[in-house]
């Protein structure tokens, strides 16, 4: 059985890490159509800041899987929401 407060919690902390990403994500973006192929010369911060939010909703993936079970369509649904994320 589930701790309702525990999940409300963790997909709270989730749903935050998430949209971090996506700030990180965009911000990348524009540090890229900056300064192009020297991005890591001119942004280091911005890069460290996407592999840091990737790491958070990679792990937060990983804690929703053990409290749900990996097949849970919550656990799924946020596998692919962080996937696409990192990917756009």
């Amino acid at each position: 059985m589930v701790d309702v407060a525990e999940l409300r919690s963790l997909l709270s902390e989730a749903s935050a890490d998430l949209r971090e990403a996506e700030g990180a994500r965009a911000a990348a973006g524009s540090a890229l159509l900056t300064y192009g192929a020297s991005v890591r010369e001119h942004a280091p911060d911005v890069l460290q800041l996407v592999q840091e939010s990737g790491r958070k909703v990679t792990l937060q993936s990983e804690r929703i899987g053990l409290l749900l079970t990996y097949d849970h369509p919550v656990a799924a649904t946020h596998r692919e929401v962080g996937s696409s994320s990192r990917a756009r």
